[in-house]
């Protein structure tokens, strides 16, 4: 080995080579990216991210400036790495598994690539492709050119494996500096995220991490963190947090440090400081996403105390059995029926209960199924601390979202029966009223003022309005519960569909032939649906962002018993049920008079007026992204990127990793929730409001 080069092999199977004479380091990582550093400061110099997993090998040559990885997603990138501008030259695709190693004839511009089971060997001109077998090791060779190439098409035996590697060496200095933190005694066991719980997090956020658009640094804007962690929340809890839950506006109108709540300012800035100078990695997303699932556990643990003090039960007094559950009862009363927390005197906690049992029929439920976790958290146990009693309280408001989304399922069976045409996912609103006038069912009793501010009613034919049953099930007025931070709402079924897409797809965009195979539905798409879903691609330049306002109206009408319609920002905005009638002043519920002058007033049913395939006569051409600027500086594309010689060499953007977690230990003392207007709804089964 020459004196002025030094081969290192690091942790982790991360490799890299520097030269002497010119400190700067490359790296590789299960981060995906290729990263350059100042090897005397340490500096991060520039990261490099198009591979969709795990880069495995590396090959640089100062000399040329130049730099060949392999992935886990089983492609190699060919890299200037001396470039101002577009720094990714080519990338190769075919092989069958990992791309584990790269031998570069520089002089010869070839790359040699192994990977397992499959051999393929190109020549230099790429004329000739041949397929051989072995039970070793594959090897490709490439000549290095400036043009993309695809073997893709090529057929090759045997069975792939095209894992994609966790993110789970990702690093942990955020999470490692909020436990290095002086904590307050008082908090100091429950106010910092356990690795454990921040790494949960981590691979559930892992898949829409991935196929969601990026920085240059391969992290996520402020608009795309919001959008993650909404529908992190959503599907894992059923929460609709303030701050991240969209109310008719753009994902980029609001920065998710909004969702903090009552934390100190210093510490907001610090996050949004962040997002916006660095954006947020898939481990600094899922710290944020266990800290605010922390400040809910937080807030459990007033109303919880505020149980006990009802009760007047020291805090720290042993109870019995049957002790707990009454403290359980009149604490699930109060979190059922939407109270604030902080406002809740020994006589609220009491009328709470009463009302609960008043106007909640499925209460016998509830009590059942916070008995149930009661059994699960704490096995065994006949007498129950604060503590104890705290961690029930955490899992039930974990899994009181999902448990109680059986009332919306039957909600929605309700609808369904009442659909006009099959697979609508509509409802004309003369059945929708007839269902509380004639059929006793009064929670669909919601005025037309009301079902256009959710966004829950069709009037593409103004004289056959009808009520679009996902938008309905998933709007506030279904929301069964509150606190400072959060609503607990429907389940979303169609993000069941997106993940599933997302997982196959692994890319924030994609083509028509690629999603309708990542679909299952080639061979069923009716031809109405394939054409709008081929105008959203020639839209965009012949690729379909998924993550944009055209594809969810695709996939609405694709599946319109379980994706709501996207209506155009600024078109709508939902409210609980209170708030509307404070800020608009008209009541939630329509009068008997009105509901009677739709249903007796109904036109008779007719053949559907849309094209065949298609729910509605729904659809518009009008785009918005959840990432309005993939393209501006975002992660680097396929493409020519030139190169700008060896003028540029040295240059690079100093872009320092910093810590979101410096003075986190704030939100230790000052985290207490925010003040939501306590909502009267009873959900799904139990809305009934005054005709």
């Amino acid at each position: 080995m020459e004196d002025d080069k030094l081969a290192l092999l690091l942790d982790d199977n991360r490799r890299s080579v520097f030269p002497g004479c010119e400190p700067r380091m490359c790296s590789i990582s299960a981060d995906h990216t290729l990263r350059q550093w100042n090897v005397k400061t340490g500096e991060e110099q520039r990261m490099f991210w198009r591979h969709k997993a795990a880069v495995l090998c590396l090959s640089v040559d100062w000399e040329t400036g130049m730099a060949v990885t392999g992935s886990g997603d089983q492609s190699l990138a060919l890299w200037d790495i001396e470039a101002e501008g577009e720094p990714l030259e080519a990338m190769f695709e075919g092989h069958g598994d990992w791309v584990m190693s790269v031998d570069v004839d520089w002089d010869n511009r070839r790359v040699t690539s192994k990977s397992t089971p499959f051999v393929r060997q190109e020549d230099p001109v790429g004329t000739d492709l041949k397929v051989g077998i072995s039970t070793a090791k594959a090897r490709l060779a490439w000549p290095i050119d400036s043009r993309s190439r695809d073997v893709g098409a090529v057929a090759f035996v045997g069975p792939s494996s095209a894992q994609f590697l966790a993110d789970e060496k990702s690093p942990k200095q955020i999470l490692t500096k909020l436990k290095e933190l002086h904590l307050g005694d008082e908090h100091r066991a429950g106010s910092v995220p356990s690795a454990a719980r921040v790494s949960a997090l981590q691979r559930e956020l892992s898949t829409i991490y991935q196929a969601l658009p990026k920085n240059h640094r391969g992290a996520l804007r402020p608009s795309t963190a919001r959008y993650a962690l909404h529908r992190l929340f959503v599907d894992r809890h059923g929460w609709h947090f303030t701050g991240l839950a969209p109310k008719g506006d753009t994902w980029d109108s609001s920065s998710p440090t909004s969702a903090l709540g009552r934390v100190p300012e210093d510490v907001s800035r610090l996050f949004q400081s962040q997002l916006t100078q660095h954006g947020l990695d898939l481990h600094d997303l899922a710290t944020l996403a266990a800290v605010m699932e922390n400040m809910v556990h937080s807030e459990a643990d007033v109303r919880l105390a505020a149980s006990f003090d009802a009760l007047r039960v020291p805090l720290d007094q042993s109870l019995s059995v049957n002790e707990s559950m009454a403290i359980l009862e009149i604490y699930m009363a109060s979190f059922v029926m939407g109270s604030d927390a902080q406002q809740l005197s020994r006589s609220k906690m009491f009328q709470k209960l009463d009302d609960v049992h008043e106007q909640y029929p499925t209460w016998p439920n509830t009590v059942s199924f916070v008995q149930q976790i009661r059994q699960e958290v704490a096995p065994g146990l006949v007498n129950f601390t604060f503590s104890q009693l705290s961690a029930v309280v955490a899992a039930a408001g974990e899994r009181y979202g999902r448990w109680q989304s059986q009332e919306c399922s039957e909600l929605k069976h309700q609808l369904l029966q009442q659909e006009e045409h099959p697979n609508t996912g509509r409802v004309r609103l003369s059945d929708f009223y007839a269902m509380a006038v004639r059929g006793g069912h009064w929670q669909f009793s919601e005025s037309v003022a009301y079902l256009r501010r959710l966004g829950a009613l069709d009037e593409s034919d103004p004289k056959v309005m009808r009520v679009i049953v996902p938008n309905y099930i998933l709007g506030p007025s279904n929301c069964i519960a509150s606190s400072g931070y959060v609503a607990v709402c429907c389940i979303d079924e169609c993000e069941a569909k997106m993940r599933s897409l997302e997982e196959q797809l692994g890319t924030h965009e994609a083509t028509v032939p690629q999603i309708l195979g990542s679909l299952n539905r080639s061979s069923v798409v009716p031809p109405a649906l394939r054409r709008k879903l081929q105008d959203v691609a020639q839209h965009h330049g012949g690729q379909v962002p998924l993550h944009g306002r055209l594809f969810q109206q695709w996939m609405h009408h694709a599946y319109p018993q379980e994706c709501p319609f996207p209506h155009m920002s600024g078109t709508i905005h939902p409210l609980h049920p209170e708030l509307f009638e404070e800020q608009v002043g008209e009541p939630v519920g329509a009068s008997q008079e009105e509901m009677l002058q739709h249903v007796e007033g109904a036109s008779w049913k007719k053949a559907p007026d849309f094209e065949e395939g298609l729910c509605s006569r729904m659809w518009t051409m009008e785009e918005e992204l959840v990432d309005p600027t993939p393209r501006a500086d975002g992660p680097v594309r396929l493409g020519a990127g030139g190169r700008l010689g060896a003028a540029a060499r040295g240059l690079a953007l100093a872009l320092a990793v910093s810590s979101l977690a410096v003075t986190m230990a704030k939100i230790v003392t000052s985290m207490r929730p925010t003040s939501l207007k306590p909502t009267a709804s009873m959900g799904a089964a139990a809305r009934i409001y005054s005709v």
